[in-house]
Order: structure tokens, then C-alpha cells, then sequence
């Protein structure tokens, strides 16, 4: 597959308009499975969004101190010293361990989710290419993957429970591509996000990420997203130029601490890490 422009605003706009569609990208740091052919990507991606002005996507080519204004909100950045940030999972070393003994995520995925099995039982089960989910009130979601031969060909692997949001993550992969879904447990609502989420102290809402500086297939930035009596609500989201977030801290409800990675001149693939002080208002 040659590269491309950013598939990042156009597809973003159209995953908040149409909650349902399937929306996956290609994601640099993802290994393609052995046996992949090149495919393209599912055609529900190609549809333009009904009205994008309802979540406008901006960027921001270079980092740097200043106070940024967008539509919802302004966005005061900081650089900072290095700086300690705690991992997203508590098990974050055994993860690491197991992505270590597979050459694709795929594979890893399906490992992790055996793993998380014996000790979120309670919160999903898998049947074949069945995923089930625990909704609150004795009900299930299942989310079931596509496997075609197709363009559409999709499957979900399970990642996380987050308690203070209820809301599960999900991943999704294709032949050459993965995106994110967050699903509520209360309502059952989905939407599809940039990347990992890491939930702010209130549990009102949550930061996605995600980096990509090199083949640009995937989504480079990262989303707020607000919870309103159980609904997701995007607020803002920023495509990082020469920069892609890597780990994120909450500070306070509007403030938190990104280390992202900066291309530079000549960089021949290696990166720069630097650390911001980010806020909100």
C-alpha cells in the first residue's frame, strides 16, 4: 500500500457522525500477520460525514508554548523536564511480556484477552468470533467480528474495563489496520476513538491517543471526549505535525502531562521524546 495523506480527519468526522460504522485504520506500529494480503479499507470509512462542522478536527505542526484557541476550547502547552509517567495498566509489565513473544499485535491481542479472561471474567466472554459484553441490569452486547474475505473484515480483541467510566475498550484489527471502540456498560453505547483512553481524575471524561509519524495510515493526536449521563460527547481533537503522543498523566480535571515523540530534520526514523504541561480552559 503506497502512502497517503492523513486518513485521520476524514474518517474521524465520519466514525462521531455514524457510531455504528466500521472504522478502522492503518496503524504504523502495528505488525501485519504473516499470512495478510493487501487490502484496502472497509468502505463504510469512505462515506463523507453528514455534518462535519459538528466536530471539527484541528492541528498542531509543532509544539510549542503557547496558548492554542479552537472552537470548544483553548489549549495552553508547556514544555516541561523529563518527567516520570505511570504506566495506563497496572499489569502494564505482563502486557509487555506478551507482546514481546508474538511478531504481530493480532496474535498478542488474542493472548491478552486469554489473560484478562481469568481475572475479568465477569466482564466478558468470548465464544468463537463472538465477543460478549456484561451490561449492567443482567444484559449482554456482543460484538461480533466480520471475517469475510473482504474489505470489511474486522476483529475485536477485548483490552480493559475501566470502573470509574464504565466503559470497556475494545481493539479492532484488520489485515493491515486497528482502531478503538469504547462501549458503555450502562447503556451499551459505542464509539470509536483514536486510541487508548486514559479517564481524567472526575471520571467526566477521557483523553485518547495515538502516534503515527511515519506512514500516516493511522490516526497522530489525540480526542477529548466528555461523558454526559452516559453518552460520549467529542469535544476536541488535535492531528499532531512533526509530533505523536506516547503516554499521558492527569494532573488535575483540565490539566495533565503528555510525553509525545518529535520528528526532526533528517531524524531517519529515529525520534526526539519530548514532555508538555497541557490545559485545558
Amino acid at each position: 500500500m503506497k502512502a497517503k495523506k492523513p486518513l485521520f480527519m476524514k474518517y474521524l468526522l465520519a466514525i462521531t457522525v455514524v457510531l455504528l460504522s466500521i472504522s478502522c485504520t492503518h496503524e504504523k506500529t502495528m505488525t501485519k500477520p504473516k499470512t495478510s494480503k493487501s487490502r484496502a479499507l472497509p468502505a463504510a470509512l469512505t462515506a463523507e460525514p453528514e455534518k462535519p462542522e459538528e466536530f471539527p478536527v484541528d492541528t498542531i505542526d509543532k509544539l510549542r508554548d503557547t496558548t492554542y484557541t479552537f472552537r470548544n476550547y483553548k489549549l495552553s502547552v508547556k514544555e516541561i523536564d523529563s518527567t516520570y509517567i505511570p504506566s495506563l495498566y497496572m499489569d502494564e509489565n505482563t502486557r509487555a511480556e506478551i507482546y514481546k513473544k508474538h511478531d504481530n499485535f493480532y496474535e498478542a491481542d488474542k493472548e491478552v484477552e486469554g489473560y484478562l479472561a481469568k481475572g475479568q471474567a465477569m466482564y466478558f466472554n468470548r465464544k468463537d468470533s463472538i465477543l460478549t459484553l456484561s451490561l449492567e441490569g443482567g444484559k449482554t452486547k456482543t460484538i461480533k467480528d466480520v471475517s469475510k474475505d473482504s474489505e470489511e473484515d474486522i476483529w475485536y480483541t477485548y483490552q480493559n474495563y475501566f470502573k470509574g467510566i464504565n466503559s470497556y475498550l475494545l481493539r479492532g484489527q484488520l489485515y493491515e489496520g486497528d482502531c478503538y471502540m469504547v462501549v458503555n456498560r450502562k447503556t451499551g453505547e459505542e464509539i470509536y476513538v483514536i486510541g487508548k483512553i486514559y479517564p481524567s481524575p472526575d471520571n467526566h471524561s477521557f483523553i485518547a491517543i495515538n502516534a503515527d509519524l511515519e506512514a500516516r495510515y493511522s490516526s497522530n493526536g489525540l480526542q477529548l471526549v466528555e461523558l454526559s449521563q452516559g453518552q460520549y460527547r467529542p469535544k476536541l481533537t488535535i492531528e499532531g505535525g512533526n509530533w505523536g503522543p506516547v503516554e499521558l498523566q492527569w494532573l488535575d480535571n483540565k490539566s495533565f502531562v503528555i510525553k509525545v515523540l518529535e520528528m526532526t530534520e533528517n531524524s531517519n526514523g529515529n525520534y526526539r521524546s519530548r514532555f508538555f504541561r497541557m490545559s485545558f480552559k
